[in-house]
């Protein structure tokens, strides 16, 4: 088990990478939503631990995919 797959396990660690996810989320999502459309097809390649999915989801682009090498989304 890798360290990040023990952290997303942990609750107590869980919450503090959900925090510093939230800010780097926010500078994601600043930089890419002027281009995307929530109609079409958005795949995110390196999605990690899922914020900038969950987020785009949550606001109605309702075709999202994500993709990276593990998974440790949360």
């Amino acid at each position: 088990m890798t360290i990040l797959q023990h952290l997303v396990k942990s609750p107590s660690e869980r919450k503090i990478l959900q925090r510093i996810g939230r800010v780097r989320t926010g500078d994601v999502l600043n930089k890419i939503t002027p281009f995307l459309r929530q109609h079409e097809k958005i795949l995110d390649v390196g999605s990690g631990f899922g914020f900038v999915l969950k987020w785009l989801h949550d606001h109605g682009y309702n075709r999202v995919e994500g993709i990276d090498i593990r998974d440790i989304s949360i």
